[in-house]
């Protein structure tokens, strides 16, 4: 089947990037000749843009159809002209449930427009970690794919929601629900298409709100501002081919998958809108889209590397923003040619430290970042006191601009005031920092698991573990994955007498839990090692001894052997 590629080479009668830029009757933006501090936001790049090259290609959805600036632009405008006729009001919190692609896009344009901030929901989410969301955003309207409204069907209630609009048709299951269900296509339809949005969002409003996953108990929903995502871009991704297109294998619920689009929209280039990133159709995605940037993170690059094949080499890639870096990064270079920066960030942040020039130390992050937002960092101890060189400590960070980081933690003022005390960010990772001022991460500060991208609430596990019968006390831990960062191990004590095998027990948590954040290994103990005093768990020693011949491994369906004696 062939496939529809935007292309972004000016038509005739087109504006071209160059002439745009270069009008003295309109804003600067770009790689030059502007103040990042007043850069636009992205309602605002996408209607310059709208305005100047309306047929310039912007989204382009694997398997879907392409999007103009300017189709991007309208769309969003009905959007918010259909959430203004439906009540939403500003600073109102919108849910979007919904896979990456064009629709996700120009919701989050046109709620922003409305005034209205858009919140990400994990895809993943089912039961209670779903309800959890709902609760806490007292959330009265919510955009949803169509095959998640069952699992809303499921809860015992719907909290705040009134309103449900669902891109697609809709499925029988809503008619259970105590709200309004209506299609996207007859919300849109609603819309009065003569009416101006009321404004375009400021650098200091609040873009999304995006949820951690809950490394320090609950999820905590991050309130990130348009000044935010300017400040995600350093002045070197702004440099290159006039003709940009990033790949996108990133959720929206993810910062990765937002801050593309910012950078698309910052250079006119084109975001190529992945719904799951897939191993096999990876470079023949990359071919056929003409892919020149993408962003790796987590186990991908090492997947990549263990499918290559010699067609592989010839492809358009010339940046791989790769994070972590792996130790086979020359190898990785040398098959698929593409050079490799890096950096560190986290949903919070900015991207403070960044590795421009290629790889130095693989096992490094970058130096810190120079120039705007004008970066200060420290590495400290407990009581915030700065750590020698060479030391691990606490990461904290503030900005010389405002706006440049995370608003707070959405409704959790005593978390907010946590992280931010005494006038720095604290991140809640530990790095230390070698002469030359490198800086290298090391683990995060709290009991937390880091599985595929995704930073994981061991409690969260414990809790849903604690619901199986007949589990009486459990611990869930991090242990090293094969693909790199970890995988999760669930120990579980029974009550007495009670017969519940490992296998059992996963598949019990696997209808519980996201999939994220359904463990690999499982066992039973008698009971487990404790701290002398206080009589807690010893996690440290569950994890020196995890792999021990008496682990299931549920991926595998067998016993996992003991690991060789070192």
């Amino acid at each position: 089947m062939a496939m529809i590629v935007c292309n972004n080479e000016p038509r005739h009668g087109e504006t071209s990037r160059d002439e745009a830029m270069n009008d003295p009757d309109r804003t600067q933006f770009g790689p030059s000749g502007y103040e990042l501090i007043n850069e636009p936001t992205l309602p605002a790049l996408v209607s310059e843009w709208a305005q100047v090259s309306p047929e310039r290609g912007f989204l382009d959805p694997v398997g879907g159809a392409p999007r103009t600036f300017g189709q991007v632009h309208e769309a969003g405008n009905r959007w918010a002209s259909a959430h203004a006729g439906a009540g939403v009001a500003r600073e109102d919190l919108v849910l979007s449930m919904l896979r990456p692609g064009s629709v996700a896009v120009e919701h989050w344009l046109g709620a922003a427009r409305a005034g209205a901030i858009d919140v990400g929901v994990n895809t993943d989410l089912i039961g209670t970690a779903l309800h959890y969301v709902l609760r806490d955003t007292g959330a009265r309207v919510a955009v949803l794919e169509p095959d998640y409204l069952d699992r809303f069907a499921a809860l015992p209630d719907l909290a705040e929601l009134a309103l449900i609009v669902v891109a697609g048709d809709v499925p029988p299951e809503a008619a259970s629900l105590p709200c309004s269900v209506v299609t996207m296509e007859a919300h849109l339809a609603a819309a009065d298409a003569d009416a101006a949005p009321a404004e375009q969002p400021a650098r200091h409003d609040i873009a999304c709100i995006i949820y951690t996953s809950g490394t320090t108990g609950s999820p905590k929903g991050v309130m990130m501002p348009w000044g935010q995502f300017s400040a995600l871009l350093p002045e070197q991704w702004q440099s290159g081919a006039e003709h940009e297109a990033q790949y996108v294998p990133f959720p929206f619920y993810h910062v990765a998958g937002r801050m593309t689009i910012h950078l698309m929209a910052r250079l006119g280039g084109r975001a190529v809108l992945r719904q799951q990133f897939s191993l096999s159709a990876f470079w023949d995605d990359i071919q056929r889209h003409n892919c020149t940037m993408v962003l790796l993170a987590g186990a991908i690059p090492q997947m990549l590397l263990g499918a290559k094949r010699p067609e592989h080499a010839d492809n358009p890639l010339r940046r791989v923003i790769m994070a972590p870096v792996i130790e086979a990064h020359e190898e990785f270079t040398s098959a698929f040619g593409a050079d490799i920066v890096t950096g560190y960030n986290m949903t919070e942040t900015s991207l403070p430290f960044y590795q421009p020039d290629g790889v130095k130390d693989w096992r490094s992050c970058g130096r810190l970042r120079d120039g705007f937002p004008y970066y200060e960092v420290r590495l400290v101890d407990e009581n915030d006191q700065e750590v020698p060189t060479g030391q691990v400590g606490e990461l904290m960070v503030r900005t010389g601009v405002p706006w440049t980081l995370n608003a707070g933690y959405f409704g959790k003022p005593e978390a907010t005031v946590r992280a931010w005390r005494n006038g720095w960010f604290h991140t809640g990772d530990a790095f230390r920092r070698d002469g030359e001022g490198r800086y290298y991460f090391v683990d995060r500060m709290t009991d937390s698991i880091r599985r595929r991208g995704e930073n994981i609430s061991s409690a969260d596990i414990e809790a849903a573990a604690l619901n199986v019968e007949p589990v009486v006390e459990c611990a869930a831990i991090g242990v090293p994955s094969p693909l790199g960062e970890q995988d999760i191990k669930i120990v579980v004590r029974l009550r007495q007498g009670a017969g519940l095998t490992e296998a059992e027990l996963l598949d019990g948590l696997s209808r519980a839990l996201p999939r994220f954040m359904v463990p690999r290994y499982a066992e039973c103990v008698p009971d487990f090692p404790r701290t002398e005093a206080t009589h807690r768990i010893r996690k440290t020693a569950l994890r020196a001894n995890w792999q021990n011949g008496r682990v299931w491994d549920g991926e595998c369906g067998d016993w996992l052997p003991e690991a060789p004696a070192s």
